[in-house]
């Protein structure tokens, strides 16, 4: 793995160290166009990828760079022993999880897997030698779970040889100060690459301090009160503000979750309130004209606005984003073809559902909707009789999040009650037919009679014809989108 921002170690020799500013702010020229265009900085991030780029980078600074690598004992296997994260989705229960760490173990050359069922999450130690972190994410996705990384503990070095240094301890110090708070490029290219293939993780897109606040305070604040938050949106900005900033967290006491509306708790005796607009209407906090301005601007672009107030007052907003996943809009296409009717039911405000909504066509749409309250809006579609029996009669679960496994259960459900419906009509016919001759009501004018035993080989023959038509559906074979969609791929 390329060597982060963080893990460079400085090693004084002499030379001019001021001059290091202006060159070592190329590396971070490509985050400083971040908002402006996110596919212009993922081109740029992939001259920036490995290690030589970055050790090249440095000399053209004026400054020596080498990059070190563990030695191995002589006469034996090198084994390099990383210990990753990884995201799970799709475990149920605990007996998902024990499912999850027997089949990661059974992998040869992982030394140890431990599954949380809470977060989410897998911590996987082994040599990459011998097995890749693909094949761990293939071998979670294979067992019907969803894989995919998070992040690693492994650390590269470089050593740094500096000319000009007239007095050691502050020269390096100012060094080390400009590099530990310069975001690595590498680090930058990893964010950007999966921000581009759309997944469905939360994301945070802005955070915005409207009072006279250090934004470094700020987001720790509210990383502080999220900490303790299970919601992908509390997750998501934890994970932002400490790939932000640096430094302990806050304590927190009385902490609750409100469902729907956000979290409240106390930091340093003080109130502090993460949440929607109903959470701060609720506690009567007041939200000023640009702030509500700003909000809106954020939900006209698909995004949630959340609201940050510590001691009752509104100090600032978070843009957080869903990610929109790239197969949504020909999965719906594919399932109107299908002759399903999309219906969307979110707990998002009617402005970001206007928003998604109109960019995959979907006309029907229930905002606004709690947790709790999803439930009841599904049985209200049941009850308005906008199902039918082979919905009513079996429920979809799917185990990742590919959404095309939509389009594949409702296929496969179609198929199956299609072959009910065939065995129905073809064993009906079969004993109409075949009853009255075994019973010899065709003896007096056909002269047709069965005798017992073939009449006995017919009735097991009826069965297994049955059992045989039943077993073709292991034939079956997804349907392709491009089938449907009447595409043709050149």
């Amino acid at each position: 793995m390329a060597p982060s921002m963080r893990d460079l170690l400085l090693t004084a020799v002499n030379g001019v160290a001021a001059d290091v500013m202006e060159d070592v702010r190329l590396l971070d020229s490509y985050e400083d166009r971040t908002e402006d265009n996110l596919l212009r900085i993922e081109e740029g991030m992939k001259i920036i990828q490995d290690e030589e780029d970055i050790k090249n980078a440095i000399e053209d600074a004026g400054f020596e760079a080498e990059i070190l690598t563990e030695p191995c004992s002589s006469g034996s296997k090198p084994h390099k022993i990383q210990l990753w994260q990884f995201t799970i989705g799709g475990m149920t229960c605990a007996a998902c999880v024990n499912s999850v760490e027997g089949i990661l173990r059974d992998l040869h050359g992982v030394k140890r897997a431990v599954v949380a069922l809470a977060t989410a999450l897998g911590e996987v130690e082994y040599d990459s030698t011998v097995i890749s972190k693909d094949d761990i994410i293939n071998a979670i996705e294979d067992a019907g779970f969803e894989g995919s990384f998070v992040q690693s503990s492994e650390q590269d070095k470089i050593v740094l040889g500096v000319t000009g240094v007239f007095c050691y301890e502050l020269d390096v110090q100012f060094l080390e100060g400009i590099l530990i708070n310069l975001k690595g490029p590498v680090s930058q290219y990893s964010c950007l690459f999966h921000t581009s293939d759309l997944s469905s993780y939360t994301i945070v897109t802005t955070a915005k301090v409207f009072v006279g606040i250090d934004r470094g305070e700020f987001l720790t604040l509210v990383a502080s009160a999220e900490a303790s938050s299970e919601h992908p949106l509390g997750r998501a900005i934890v994970e932002y503000a400490q790939s932000t900033v640096s430094g302990w967290l806050h304590d927190v006491s009385n902490f609750s979750a409100l469902p729907g509306r956000g979290v409240q708790c106390f930091i340093n005796g003080k109130g502090v309130l993460v949440g929607n607009r109903k959470l701060m209407t609720e506690i009567r906090i007041t939200i000023p004209t640009h702030v509500e301005n700003f909000v809106v601007e954020l939900e006209e672009s698909a995004e949630t606005g959340i609201l940050v107030a510590y001691d009752n007052n509104l100090i600032g907003v978070l843009g957080v984003a869903d990610p929109l996943k790239r197969e949504a809009a020909v999965v719906l296409e594919g399932l109107v073809k299908m002759g399903v009717r999309p219906i969307m039911v979110t707990g998002d405000n009617w402005r970001t559902a206007r928003v998604v909504a109109k960019e995959f066509g979907i006309q029907d749409v229930t905002k606004e909707v709690m947790p709790a309250g999803k439930a009841d809006v599904i049985r209200s579609f049941q009850n308005d009789g906008r199902t039918d029996i082979a919905i009513e009669a079996a429920d979809y679960v799917l185990m990742r999040s590919n959404l095309e496994d939509v389009v594949t259960a409702i296929d496969i459900s179609r198929k199956t009650f299609h072959r009910i419906r065939l065995n129905y009509v073809f064993a009906m016919t079969y004993n109409v037919i075949a009853i009255p001759v075994a019973a010899g009501v065709f003896f007096p004018s056909l002269g047709i009679i069965l005798p017992p035993w073939a009449a006995g080989a017919c009735m097991a023959l009826s069965s297994v014809s049955v059992v045989c038509s039943s077993l073709l559906l292991r034939r079956y074979k997804k349907p392709r989108l491009t089938t449907i969609l009447q595409i043709t791929v050149e």
